[in-house]
């Protein structure tokens, strides 16, 4: 039989061009979601950045590698409450340097 968990699914308008103000506003609604018992958190598309940049370049000081410092933020707070998080960011891959950083993948920064 398959065992029952709390998910939580977070409403969250970011603000451009503020990664870490967003970064540290979604670790305080994440966290809140932890403590009151989901093990599963997902966040919005582009949750650390807002959605609508004009080009790449415009986004480009905004993207995080993985691990980074998004997932830096998010990793204590799965660890501590055994949970599992869902980030809408934009990714880059230092290794490949391939950008994605049209919210088609998501992050899951695991405990």
């Amino acid at each position: 039989m398959a065992k029952r968990f709390k998910v939580a699914s977070v409403q969250f308008n970011p603000v451009r061009e503020e990664r870490e103000q967003n970064i540290a506003a979604l670790a305080d609604v994440v966290t809140e979601a932890a403590q009151n018992g989901a093990k599963l958190i997902v966040t919005p598309e582009m949750a650390t950045t807002g959605y609508h940049y004009r080009n790449r370049e415009a986004i480009s000081p905004y993207v995080d590698t993985i691990p980074g410092i998004t997932t830096d933020a998010f990793l204590a707070i799965c660890q501590k409450y055994a949970a599992y998080v869902v980030i809408g960011m934009p990714e880059v891959d230092s290794q490949m340097g391939v950008s994605y950083d049209q919210g088609k993948r998501g992050l899951v920064a695991a405990r």
